[in-house]
Parts: C-alpha cells; sequence; structure tokens
C-alpha cells in the first residue's frame, strides 16, 4: 500500500521532467524561505545570521541534490536541516517547490536511518567532499546527525 499526500497522489513516486539547470537555479534562487527559517528559529532565538546561514545552507543542499540525484547527500548544517523540516510540514508549496527545482518530490530521511557510526561517517565525508567542490572557499560546519534525501 503506497502512502498519499491528502489529494490522492502518491507520495515520493511524482516523476516529472528535470528542469534545466538555468531553470533549477532560478527556481532556487526564488524560493521564498523566510517564514520556514522564522518558525525554525523562533523558539531556538536565531540571530539574523543565524537565519541567513540556515537559508544559504539549505539553499546549497538543495543544489547539491539537484547535482546529484542518484547520491544520498546528509544535511551539513544543523538549523538548515530544521528549516527543511518546517518546508516540508508545507506539502503543498514543499511538492511545488520541488517540482520546480527537481523534477520530483525530495524525499526526506531521518538520520534514524542512518544504520551505523561508519556509514554516517562515509555520508559526512561525502558530502564535505561534494560542498567542497560545489562551493569553493566555504567554511564547512562540523554536523551533528542531520537528515539526508533517497536518491532517485
Amino acid at each position: 500500500m503506497s502512502q498519499t499526500d491528502g489529494e490522492g497522489r502518491g507520495v515520493g513516486d511524482e516523476r516529472t521532467h528535470r528542469p534545466a539547470e538555468d531553470e533549477a537555479k532560478k527556481a532556487l534562487r526564488e524560493l521564498d524561505l523566510r517564514r520556514y527559517v522564522h518558525a525554525a528559529g523562533f523558539w531556538r532565538r536565531w540571530s539574523p545570521a543565524e537565519q541567513a546561514d540556515a537559508d544559504t545552507w539549505l539553499r546549497r543542499y538543495f543544489w547539491l541534490c539537484y547535482q546529484h540525484p542518484e547520491e544520498r547527500i546528509v544535511v551539513i548544517d544543523r538549523n538548515a536541516d530544521l528549516v527543511w523540516h518546517e518546508m516540508i510540514l508545507d506539502t503543498r508549496n514543499y511538492r511545488r517547490a520541488c517540482e520546480l527545482i527537481f523534477g520530483r518530490y525530495l524525499d526526506h530521511v531521518t538520520f534514524f536511518e542512518t544504520p551505523s557510526h561508519d556509514e554516517w561517517e562515509d555520508l559526512k565525508e561525502r558530502a564535505h567532499k561534494l560542498y567542497r567542490q560545489a562551493f569553493e572557499d566555504v567554511i564547512l560546519p562540523l554536523p551533528d546527525k542531520t537528515c539526508s534525501t533517497i536518491p532517485s
């Protein structure tokens, strides 16, 4: 039995076309994360700098997911992960954003599904490599266990 999204569509099985790189970049640039950043940071009392960093790291994460749809990539910034959680709760807008950026629903995998310390270290090392390749001159955060995607 498959899960549905409340509107009868199967969750995670939407497959449309993968947008061209310039379309995905435009959609990502235009993505309004303000309400999700606010929701994630309000009770945690994030500073404006922490809010801006969470926004930036989530956009970077989404870009890596676009560039590497075949890989399981972990979110390396805890606050960006929290913003992603808030965004996912807005299911209709999240699904629409995913279709515009990725051409498919971007599934979320909790860190509880990472079976071992060694696998987590491998995932983290791979993520750091991808971040360094895509975003030169960035200082990478050292993540706690966070969440990842399911490769397509």
